[in-house]
């Protein structure tokens, strides 16, 4: 089964987490996925819109985000876009201690997903659908 989606919202968090969980329901009547990969592609959604939102647009509800879901029977690709400025985005390898350690929202989506690639505003991330969740295996 397939899915896709593709939009935008207005930069506030309510409308985000409201979005999310419409995309995870229709996900879930659509596509067979177990609830393990479902609640990591929420967290990947969540991660990367409320960053959107809130250090590309600065929680500026004048401005907008644009998402972009397709679920394929192989694999799943999402792509974030807000109206910021941008930014270089470099993995760090060591953990953070620290509660200023900045960027652990994008670590974690690039864990979890096979390719990450972030061009100034726009964060594109695809994985095999047998790769999400592969933690808990």
């Amino acid at each position: 089964m397939t899915y896709r989606y593709t939009g935008t919202i207005p930069s506030e968090i309510v409308t985000v987490c409201g979005l999310i969980d419409e995309q995870i329901e229709r996900i879930r009547e659509t596509c067979a996925m177990d609830e393990g990969s479902l609640m990591d592609l929420r967290l990947i959604l969540s991660e990367l819109l409320i960053n959107g939102c809130e250090h590309g647009n600065g929680n500026d509800d004048k401005k907008r985000l644009f998402l972009s879901v397709d679920v394929a029977p192989e694999w799943i690709d999402v792509v974030v876009q807000d109206e910021g400025d941008g930014f270089t985005y470099v993995p760090r390898v060591e953990c953070c201690s620290q509660m200023d350690c900045g960027g652990r929202g994008l670590r974690i989506v690039h864990e979890l997903v096979d390719e990450m690639a972030v061009e100034k505003n726009l964060v594109h991330c695809r994985w095999r659908r047998q790769n999400l969740h592969r933690q808990a295996h």
